[in-house]
């Protein structure tokens, strides 16, 4: 949004953190630029208040904006198909128009009267041609005959912490059944620099045990397109992945007080998108205490070796990438947006 000359007043790259305990080490600096955002809707209250993901920020942003009888527009809905559905009445409360991603989402809110549409997915917008991927292996500096796998461990500070040292320990082990392997990771651009860096120098991967690590910033989808399976953190990241049909094992952990509310809350079989937008478990998925080296070197190897396993994922994968629908995702919610405000501006 910057570089697209948006005037920043807050900046949620140190903000954006999951679970309980996580949030409540983070409150003051939320807290700090909720007051800053609070105080300039009062002061100079806009025509339109977008809201982007990040519910429990957003939702009180949404309070002040009716109070404020300033319209609100969400966009990218908070995951109530999986926890805390209530929060619907909410929004059905406070926004006066939901803009979602994925189909299952369209109708959850239409059964509660939610003025809602359906864009689809912006990822679909990004997409351009990659060269083939012995090409793009080379353009990434890594050999283009070799075994390639690519690690994406998250684009928050403390997914990377939790993570990436199993996947690099699964990747030792791996590289013990195939000595060929070799490694890229995609480097997420609002990770603070150094993060990736320190972790893999403290891991001891690249010391005696004749395994690199490619770092590639900023340029997840060559990564994922270069690799032929890729370890990622639940997240937007499985969809980028399905799209490109690239058999993944899906990670995550958080800290066990967060993990234990979310057994209570939480209503889904499936944490990673891919498979919530598939409606089955088409790849693994592999939660706090089954985040080990060793299991993640088991699955990683099955789908080096098995090329049947591998060809029955990536034919879920593309009924994945059916279902996110077509692109101009981004160009549909603009004008959304636009028409909605000229509306109100009209009357």
């Amino acid at each position: 949004m910057q570089a697209a000359g948006v005037d920043l007043i807050g900046d949620i790259q140190g903000l954006g953190v999951v679970g309980v305990v996580e949030v409540l080490g983070h409150w003051q600096s939320i807290w700090k630029v909720y007051r800053t955002i609070r105080e300039r809707l009062y002061r100079a209250p806009p025509d339109l208040v977008i809201l982007i993901d990040y519910p429990d920020f957003n939702l009180r942003v949404a309070r002040i904006a009716r109070r404020m009888g300033v319209p609100t527009i969400y966009y990218i809905s908070p995951q109530v198909w999986a926890w805390r559905q209530g929060r619907i009445r909410t929004i059905a409360r406070l926004i006066d128009k939901m803009l979602v991603i994925f189909p299952f989402e369209k109708r959850l809110y239409d059964a509660w009267g939610v003025n809602c549409e359906l864009v689809g997915h912006p990822l679909l917008d990004d997409l351009r041609p990659l060269p083939a991927r012995s090409l793009l292996r080379s353009q990434l500096g890594l050999d283009p005959g070799r075994p390639t796998v690519g690690l994406l461990p998250g684009s928050r500070r403390q997914e990377v912490c939790r993570l990436l040292p199993a996947m690099l320990g699964a990747m030792r082990r791996l590289k013990e059944r195939l000595p060929e392997l070799q490694l890229v990771l995609a480097v997420a651009p609002s990770l603070e620099p150094g993060v990736v860096e320190s972790i893999i120098s403290t891991s001891g991967i690249s010391r005696g045990s004749g395994l690199e690590v490619k770092i590639i910033p900023g340029k997840s989808d060559e990564v994922i397109s270069a690799s032929d399976v890729v370890v990622v953190a639940s997240g937007t990241a499985t969809l980028q992945a399905a799209i490109h049909e690239i058999p993944m094992v899906i990670v995550y952990r958080v800290s066990g007080l967060t993990y234990l509310l979310g057994k209570m809350l939480i209503h889904t079989e499936h944490i990673g998108l891919a498979n919530v937008v598939a409606q089955e478990r088409i790849v693994p998925e592999l939660l706090q205490s089954r985040v080990t080296a060793r299991a993640i070197e088991e699955e990683v190897y099955r789908m080096l070796t098995d090329s049947a396993y591998a060809e029955r994922i990536r034919k879920g994968l593309s009924q994945v990438r059916a279902r996110l629908g077509s692109p101009g995702a981004s160009s549909r919610a603009a004008r959304i947006i636009w028409d909605f405000l000229g509306d109100r501006c009209k009357r």
